[in-house]
């Protein structure tokens, strides 16, 4: 490309005033999910609009050293969220601590973070929801949104509870409900027997 072949210069996307020493950011999300619908490809120029008499301006190029060259920043998010980035923002709590329950609304704060409550504030209603359902019960439940990799729930059934032994309920069907926000509704259809006398817990498995 030279100066007489180069391509005509498109859309302007964004106009700001260029730093002297050090790097510029410029904001291209919207455009680069217009593209993603269209026809999946885009090209960016730039051009000196308004320069300073006797300024010169240097680009670098992407073979020069690691630190000057252009870069293209994709950032997520919907990345997980973690607990502890989760309960610094609850600046008011007696304790950070996961088992800690410092609105004493018996949900710790671990658990509060699961079911995407608020740890400094008593919530009146109740966290699980049990319905009868034509062969078995409904367990619906608040689960957050992005939890951390290797979190998961699982329904776990004993017929005893003395000694009890837990192990996976057989033939449990989750399934999403309403949007919530910061959560989601989900509902866990366990089939159960008349004949046979059966005990359950939700148990929550946290990731590293």
């Amino acid at each position: 490309t030279t100066w007489n072949t180069q391509p005509v210069m498109g859309q302007t996307l964004a106009s700001w005033p260029m730093s002297t020493n050090g790097l510029d950011r410029v904001e291209v999300t919207s455009i680069a999910k217009t593209e993603i619908a269209g026809d999946d490809l885009l090209s960016f120029g730039l051009l000196i609009a308004n320069p300073f008499s006797d300024t010169v301006y240097s680009f670098n190029s992407r073979e020069t050293s690691a630190g000057l060259r252009p870069q293209f920043v994709l950032e997520s998010t919907n990345g997980s969220l973690s607990y502890v980035s989760w309960v610094a923002g609850f600046t008011n709590l007696s304790s950070s601590a996961p088992g800690a329950d410092p609105d004493g609304d018996r949900l710790n704060n671990a658990e509060e973070f699961l079911f995407a409550r608020n740890p400094g504030q008593v919530d009146g209603s109740n966290v699980f929801a049990i319905s009868v359902a034509p062969g078995g019960v409904t367990l619906g439940f608040p689960q957050r949104k992005h939890l951390p990799a290797q979190t998961y729930f699982v329904v776990e059934s004993t017929t005893s509870l003395m000694p009890a032994t837990w192990l996976p309920a057989p033939g449990v069907e989750f399934s999403p409900g309403v949007d919530l926000g910061a959560a989601r509704w989900m509902n866990a259809f366990i089939p159960a027997s008349d004949s046979t006398q059966s005990f359950y817990r939700l148990r929550i498995v946290i990731g590293p």
